[in-house]
């Protein structure tokens, strides 16, 4: 039997314990053969998720957890074979700026 993950955060997010290596090798001690990088709005820790599951012969799918509100409701959004190009890139430079003023702003309400 194979065994799966499609939802798993590293370091890369806020939640994360694990760096993405890391994560791997539990995976592969728990036997799953099959796995899912979907940190909060970023692909950064894939490609180190790949490079250390060819060692134990997982399948690293590249994912991403977008965080976005809509009509005032806060919503989660998993999304697989997410490509790091100059797309993604101009994308996570965008949120990166949004991060910063947000916390910029509660900064000043402090």
């Amino acid at each position: 039997m194979t065994y799966l993950d499609l939802h798993m955060h590293s370091s890369y997010s806020a939640d994360g314990e694990h760096s993405p290596a890391e994560l791997v090798r539990l995976c592969h001690g728990r036997g799953i053969r099959v796995m899912a990088l979907t940190d909060h709005n970023s692909i950064r820790g894939v490609s180190e998720a790949t490079a250390s599951a060819k060692r134990y012969g997982i399948h690293v799918v590249s994912g991403i957890e977008l965080d976005c509100t809509y009509n005032d409701v806060n919503l989660h959004i998993l999304g697989y074979g997410i490509r790091e190009d100059q797309l993604y890139h101009d994308y996570e430079k965008r949120i990166e700026e949004q991060e910063i003023y947000a916390g910029t702003r509660r900064m000043e309400l402090v």
